[in-house]
């Protein structure tokens, strides 16, 4: 690599060479593509539930939350295969196969509507009526399946932001925000887009859908089994250059199958012990998991407010994302150039309660429209960024730890948690009654745990470590 070709050339004492790749951000670009679709085909099916469930057979309503519910589900299995997958056999290697993987199960949705029709075809000329039930249950099973190899291979790019930006970047945290930001695209492309394409009556066009979903993951699988690489040959910092001394040394002496895995769990003790990680988590798994437990609820939480309609909550929903984008964008620069994490997780949570509680007293029916949904534009601000900051924190006071290992442990606890609370709320949601703001269940239940996610946080005292 040449002088011209890099932003930068250092050389320290020790004789060693960091310089910024030129191809870091088409890496970074191929690597975040997987990421945005993942997010896309998680949430497709949650705004188009009736169509759905025509189009196979009318399959009840728990079936079709089961499309989305799968990928909380797998996360855990498929945080653990991608952390072993990754000390194995390499960062390349795992994102190559993830996302063949999940082209895979892209093509395997696809092809359950080609199934359907096809089925409803044969079905109808036998005039055997029992068996289309049979034929659509079929047909359902294969779209799950197919949901479920995008589930289990999606937690390699969930993860790994944190790695990427390491070996990739000086300035992390923009590289993960970056990645963050795809992931929250994703989310609004697959709600705003599946209401668009398909037929609510009938279900037509779910077909064109899933076919330009799969294409496009077909096409990223491509784009990175050509582009990816795990990291360039020259670090671009003395703690990525001391990383990779430490895996070659550990290379060196543990090569087998039995010996990783035993490094890997030494590393989850050893993240297990550090009470500041454990803090993270704790804190960072109670915001994450009431964020998606209301992104989830927003409908019947706006509408137990006094707001009714579908519109209002896409609106502070959609407007509650841009913000998020916003806050990302305006905080991982300043986290870059201040390399504080300690005050960055401390205010950032602090101002993430008293955001949420002035949004809590906007929920009364005599609120206007204009003010609601402001009060959830500031929410999403304060909130969303929250991902990006503590997977930049856990990433320095971890490290050498891989960086793909500690961050998924903080968003491990948040998405099973995410499960339990999108239950509890509900059941909150139904005693609701009239009462809104501060008098409502829901609303007390949300800012008791902001709150205490905020605690914690104003005890985290971890170090940077890189």
């Amino acid at each position: 690599l040449s002088m011209e070709d890099s932003d930068y050339v250092h050389i320290d004492s020790a004789s060693d060479i960091y310089t910024l790749d030129p191809r870091r951000h088409l890496i970074l670009a191929v690597f975040c593509i997987p990421n945005l679709l993942a997010s896309a085909e998680w949430i497709t099916f949650a705004p188009i539930e009736d169509a759905v469930r025509v189009h196979f057979d009318n399959i009840s309503s728990f079936q079709v939350n089961c499309l989305s519910m799968v990928f909380m589900a797998l996360y855990g299995p498929g945080t653990a295969l991608a952390a072993w997958s990754i000390r194995k056999f390499g960062l390349r290697e795992s994102v190559v196969v993830a996302s063949a993987i999940m082209a895979l199960g892209s093509l395997l949705r696809w092809w359950s509507v080609y199934s359907i029709n096809k089925t409803t075809v044969i079905t109808t000329t036998a005039t055997a009526p029992s068996s289309e039930g049979e034929g659509g249950l079929l047909a359902y099973t294969m779209l799950l399946t197919g949901q479920s190899l995008v589930a289990i291979a999606a937690p390699v790019f969930a993860n790994a932001p944190a790695r990427v930006a390491s070996a990739w970047f000086v300035q992390t945290t923009q590289a993960i925000g970056v990645a963050v930001f795809a992931a929250l695209v994703g989310m609004v492309l697959g709600q705003a887009m599946s209401p668009l394409c398909v037929t609510e009556s009938t279900g037509n066009h779910l077909g064109q859908l899933l076919a330009g979903r799969a294409i496009c993951m077909v096409a990223s699988a491509f784009a990175n089994w050509v582009w990816f690489e795990s990291e360039p040959a020259i670090p671009p910092s003395a703690a990525e250059a001391a990383r990779r001394r430490c895996e070659q040394q550990q290379h060196r002496h543990h090569d087998n199958h039995s010996q990783s895995a035993a490094l890997l769990w030494r590393d989850v003790k050893s993240l297990c012990k550090d009470p500041q990680y454990i803090i993270m988590i704790v804190a960072l798994g109670l915001g994450y998991g009431v964020n998606n437990a209301i992104l989830t609820l927003l409908q019947p939480w706006i509408a137990a407010s006094g707001f009714p309609g579908d519109k209002i909550a896409g609106l502070c929903g959609s407007l509650s994302i841009a913000g998020g984008v916003i806050g990302t964008c305006i905080a991982a620069p300043l986290l870059d150039a201040s390399r504080n994490y300690q005050q960055a997780i401390r205010w950032s949570f602090a101002i993430s309660f008293l955001v949420s509680v002035a949004a809590v007293a906007t929920l009364q029916p005599q609120t206007p429209v204009w003010l609601l949904v402001t009060a959830f534009t500031a929410m999403g601000a304060s909130q969303l960024p929250l991902l990006t900051i503590c997977l930049d924190a856990a990433a320095a006071h971890t490290y050498p730890i891989p960086e793909e290992l500690s961050s998924a442990g903080l968003q491990l606890v948040g998405q099973y948690l995410g499960i339990v609370l999108i239950d509890g709320m509900g059941k909150l949601l139904e005693r609701n009654g009239t009462r809104s703001g501060f008098a409502a269940p829901v609303n007390i239940a949300f800012l008791s745990l902001l709150g205490t996610a905020a605690a914690f946080a104003l005890c985290y005292s971890g170090s940077d470590h890189r």
